[in-house]
């Protein structure tokens, strides 16, 4: 049996500063991304895709670029290598095993393009055994992401909502548009802008305010698959809630139970737990 992994952990390196300088590849497209307010490198489209996506869930918290450098013996060369992990994060939220909690499951991920991956497993498997040994004595969770995870509809979600965060308030159309679906509640955007204004340029200036409210979570949506008017969209369960007073729309039962909506509302689901 080979050696455990010996683990150098991000603490030896400066404080705040990755544990690896990201340096040039064939594939690499070196930048930095602001993920929950820091500047995060990356070194591949790939890469900064998924750091897009991070950045946009409220569930993803404490992202960190090149987090750790794992120190293992080769089992075939016997010689010491070393192994830098891409990202690490802390996802918090409800778990199968504390719904009712706020949990976190902390992840490290290695990105990589799916011929890269196969082109170089031999050379890499190692590391990334190494890499799940250290995880598990860490109680987290090692993955490896290809364009098969990550360039998913989702990731085309989030680059089509993120620019209406920078748009501003207008408590009109966003008001009328909350009681609507809270009266429908389930609809479509669709369905909503008919019923909330009955004139179309009205519904069009209305739009980029619905998409708004989709992207803080005051709305909610399937997001791991294809947004478009027809998408069955509801009011978030906090929203509700605060519309639930006397003076406002009385809180039905909504149509989705409590765990299908903790569900969709994780739309990293698939990359955020283990294979």
């Amino acid at each position: 049996m080979p050696p455990a992994p010996h683990v150098t952990p991000v603490a030896s390196a400066p404080t705040g500063a990755p544990a690896r300088t990201i340096g040039m590849g064939h594939r690499s497209v070196r930048g930095t991304v602001q993920v929950k307010g820091a500047s995060i490198a990356h070194e591949s489209t790939l890469e900064r895709d998924l750091l897009t996506i991070l950045d946009f869930l409220p569930s993803a918290q404490r992202v960190r670029g090149q987090p750790i450098t794992i120190t293992f013996r080769d089992p075939v060369t016997h010689k010491s290598r070393r192994y830098t992990p891409d990202v690490a994060v802390d996802f918090v939220g409800p778990t199968a095993a504390q719904p009712s909690a706020a949990a976190a499951t902390p992840m490290i991920y290695e990105v990589k393009y799916r011929a890269d991956l196969f082109a170089q497993w031999p050379r890499l498997k190692p590391a990334f055994l190494a890499a799940r040994a250290y995880a598990r004595e860490q109680r987290a969770t090692f993955r490896i992401l290809t364009e098969t995870e990550i360039r998913t509809p989702l990731l085309a979600n989030v680059t089509f909502l993120r620019p209406y965060l920078r748009r501003a308030e207008h408590d009109g159309f966003e008001e009328t548009l909350i009681a609507t679906l809270m009266a429908y509640e389930e609809a479509t955007p669709e369905i909503v802008l008919l019923a909330s204004f009955s004139d179309e340029p009205s519904r069009l200036q209305a739009l980029p305010h619905l998409w708004r409210l989709l992207a803080q979570g005051r709305i909610e949506a399937d997001l791991t698959l294809d947004l478009t008017m027809k998408t069955p969209i509801w009011v978030a369960e906090d929203e509700a809630t605060t519309w639930s007073d006397p003076h406002s729309y009385a809180l039905r039962p909504l149509v989705r139970s409590a765990a299908e909506r903790r569900r969709i509302a994780s739309p990293m689901r698939s990359i955020s737990t283990a294979s």
